[in-house]
């Protein structure tokens, strides 16, 4: 399974502001958030969540925009594959 907290189908938009995804688990990508579309977060925190890779963020077919958005405390990583996020540390 992928994005334990949100995930974006193909094709679709989501758009997260001011919001908490914390302590969410995936069993292979993108514990936090999964982008296979369009995924803008604003004024976010991405933390302490948990997959198989992506811990936080797994932006896999989509695009992903951070916008005063913390992502950290990830296992075992914030963001993959790495260099694909704008502003999340790997």
């Amino acid at each position: 399974t992928e994005g334990g907290g949100l995930r974006t189908a193909v094709g679709g938009t989501s758009r997260v502001s001011r919001t908490v995804v914390a302590r969410n688990s995936a069993g292979t990508l993108g514990g936090g958030i999964a982008s296979h579309g369009t995924t803008v977060l604003t004024g976010d925190r991405v933390v302490f969540n948990r997959a198989t890779d992506g811990g936080g963020i797994a932006n896999l077919t989509g695009t992903v925009s951070l916008r005063f958005t913390l992502v950290a405390f990830n296992s075992p990583d914030n963001c993959t594959p790495q260099g694909t996020i704008s502003g999340c540390p790997h």
